[in-house]
């Protein structure tokens, strides 16, 4: 057999620190798109020393920013109820210690949770409280429950298993039990109309720790995001209360939404939201002279 002709291959000296460059390069764009992701704003605001909070209302569960007290009082006035609503409707004890947050400012929140948009938010087994809720339609007591709806789970769950929710369940559960905090601007009627167009939410099996509102471009508004998980939610509820409170068990045990819908239902959670948009129709056309068509594009 005749020897190869080709020559020996040499080794060039500057591969070395270019292949270091490009690997350095590529650290440090990971680097900075996670600084610019949702979870590195909120862990980094959350690290940010609350040492000046206190207990402006004697109530131990409570920690004031200094000028919240009007704030804190209205928690305090509440706070029972809202503990109460949820463990009786969430089928689950709220886990010790519970602890809220009040903000003097908008601002102030927007700068302790990394967060703008909302008026109250939870996050590693806290709530957090803005001045805003104060306005909200129906007043602080039903963002209370909402709010709590969450930090049962978060308390029961953990803050990784809680993130890996969808936020269709987390958010329309919350919303359902509060009476419809959080989607206070969209109403059923509005909610089918928008279904009628297309304008629908994914009822996705598991969420995604990354982006939160990941579904919310197909609805375009978050608060529809809310009306839409709700309406489903009441509807899983209605069709079948032990079922729904099987459901909440299977979420409670870690299981994805998903395998505990299917579980609880016997049925899995496409086929569910199909049976929704049916009945969600049926019901309105029954109470309406204006005659919507399919929902989500299910004929």
């Amino acid at each position: 057999m005749l020897a190869s002709m080709e020559p020996p291959r040499t080794v060039h000296p500057r591969r070395k620190p270019i292949l270091i460059g490009m690997l350095a390069l590529t650290l440090l764009s990971a680097a900075f798109w996670f600084s610019t992701t949702w979870p590195y704003r909120i862990i980094k605001a959350n690290l940010k020393s609350k040492q000046a909070f206190t207990h402006c209302t004697g109530d131990p569960r409570i920690w004031c920013e200094p000028g919240s007290d009007a704030l804190a009082a209205e928690v305090a006035r509440h706070l029972d109820t809202a503990i109460a609503t949820i463990e009786r409707t969430q089928f689950g004890r709220i886990a010790l210690p519970v602890n809220i947050y009040t903000y003097a400012s908008h601002a102030s929140f927007a700068e302790y949770t990394g967060m703008s948009e909302p008026r109250a938010a939870v996050f590693n087994g806290a709530m957090h409280v803005s001045p805003v809720s104060l306005r909200a339609n129906g007043g602080l007591a039903p963002t209370l429950v909402h709010e709590m709806s969450h930090l049962q789970l978060n308390l029961e769950l953990g803050t990784w298993a809680f993130g890996g929710l969808p936020t269709w369940f987390s958010e329309g559960l919350a919303t359902h039990l509060s009476g419809g905090a959080g989607a206070e601007m969209v109403n059923e009627t509005g909610a089918v109309f928008a279904m009628e167009e297309g304008k629908c939410m994914t009822p996705a099996a598991q969420g995604s720790r990354l982006s939160i509102n990941r579904h919310v471009p197909q609805v375009n508004r978050i608060d529809m995001l809310y009306r839409q998980g709700a309406m489903f939610i009441a509807y899983l509820e209605q069709r079948n209360s032990a079922a729904f409170k099987a459901m909440l068990e299977g979420v409670a045990r870690k299981q994805t939404v998903g395998k505990a819908i299917g579980g609880a239902y016997g049925l899995a959670l496409p086929a569910l939201w199909g049976q929704f948009l049916e009945k969600a129709r049926a019901d309105f056309n029954g109470k309406s002279k204006y005659q919507a068509g399919p929902l989500c594009r299910v004929k």
